[in-house]
């Protein structure tokens, strides 16, 4: 009778391991995309949200904000600030220029960042629908 010392793995249970492994490796990468897309929503926020107060200070200093592109002055009187609207985080698909409605005081800028998210500025503060 031979006596076998047995070393190393079985291929089942090696086989297995690789499964358990993929699967864990799968709901990762699952929980990432959806951190990923609530970064870039974070970040989107944040930069519409910078824009309410210079809008402000254009309006009180006899100005009012214009419809551009990011890269562009936010006031149309550059005398007054010359502030300019925030670049957009990667990802935001839809952005198109920074729309502004209404006059005086009563004014909004408008800004999406995708099909579902999109932020609106006024005097009063912000708001986001679908980020």
């Amino acid at each position: 009778m031979k006596n076998k010392n047995k070393k190393g793995f079985t291929l089942i249970e090696l086989l297995i391991v690789i499964a358990i492994i993929g699967i864990l490796a799968s709901i990762v990468l699952v929980s990432l995309n959806s951190a990923r897309t609530k970064a870039k929503y974070a970040s989107f926020e944040a930069s519409v949200s910078s824009i309410k107060g210079v809008a402000v200070v254009c309006v009180d200093g006899g100005g009012a904000p214009s419809t551009a592109a990011a890269g562009a002055a936010i006031c149309d009187d550059t005398a007054i600030t010359d502030a300019v609207y925030p670049t957009l985080p990667i990802g935001c698909t839809s952005a198109g220029d920074f729309t502004v409605g209404g006059s005086g005081d009563d004014w909004t800028i408008t800004q999406s960042c995708d099909a579902t998210c999109s932020g609106v500025c006024s005097s009063t503060g912000c708001v986001y629908t679908g980020c």
